[in-house]
């Protein structure tokens, strides 16, 4: 029988890979962005040359190319958590354990709907806890700064992070769901800040209070439970 296999196939695995990479060109971006779309639910919007239609030629150059893709990147999705879940769903069950690294942004929930938010949230640490096995998680957090600062004002310690988490304290619900994610080898916790109003009222006085602590007390309170004890 004639040997129909294509010339590209017969290629050693290292030269076709280098090939791919000319089809998927990253231009050195390693984390790719992901967003909301109304017409495709999600797009990739990073300044990225990729071709993705090579990847429907064989089930070969399909997994060849999802290692190259998924593997060698990160993968944000700002601001639109809700898009993760369809994101991740969408790939095939052998292609889905390639990612190893996201990253999560946390709106607070005094400036957004929070009810809207938080049923997103825990729909994304769910997916995230029952299928996925990441070994990095980038997790960035909104809060904000008083026109004064947070000078003199309360902060949160580790132990306080502890005795809310006996408690559930509700308002840190996302906080409680975010710990179902387990397996992780590195944790980095960042804080987007932005001014907040003077606080008048319990929730934006625990926001404030929080906030201050979003870097430091929280980064180790969640390393503690979500990395392996050393």
């Amino acid at each position: 029988m004639a040997d129909h296999q294509s010339p590209l196939m017969r290629l050693p695995r290292e030269l076709r890979l280098e090939i791919y990479k000319l089809l998927f060109n990253d231009k050195n971006h390693k984390a790719l962005d992901i967003r909301s779309d109304d017409l495709t639910t999600y797009r990739l919007i990073s300044d990225v040359e990729f071709h993705p239609s090579i990847m429907g030629v064989n089930r070969q150059i399909y997994d060849e190319l999802s290692f190259l893709l998924y593997s060698r990147h990160s993968f944000g999705f700002g601001e639109d958590i809700e898009v993760i879940v369809p994101f991740l769903s969408n790939l095939r069950s052998h292609t889905r354990p390639l990612i190893n690294e996201i990253s999560l942004f946390k709106q607070i929930s005094i400036y957004i709907h929070a009810q809207s938010d938080q049923c997103e949230w825990s729909n994304v640490c769910h997916y995230l806890a029952k299928n996925m096995h990441l070994k990095s998680l980038k997790l960035i957090v909104e809060g904000g700064r008083p026109s004064a600062g947070w000078e003199g004002m309360p902060q949160y310690d580790l132990s306080d992070f502890q005795t809310l988490h006996r408690a559930k304290y509700e308002a840190l619900e996302w906080v409680w769901e975010l710990l179902s994610i387990q397996g992780l080898q590195k944790l980095e916790v960042s804080s987007g800040i932005h001014h907040c109003p003077r606080a008048r009222s319990l929730p934006l006085a625990f926001s404030a209070d929080f906030s201050a602590s979003i870097e430091t007390e929280l980064a180790d309170f969640l390393r503690s439970k979500m990395l392996p004890k050393s």
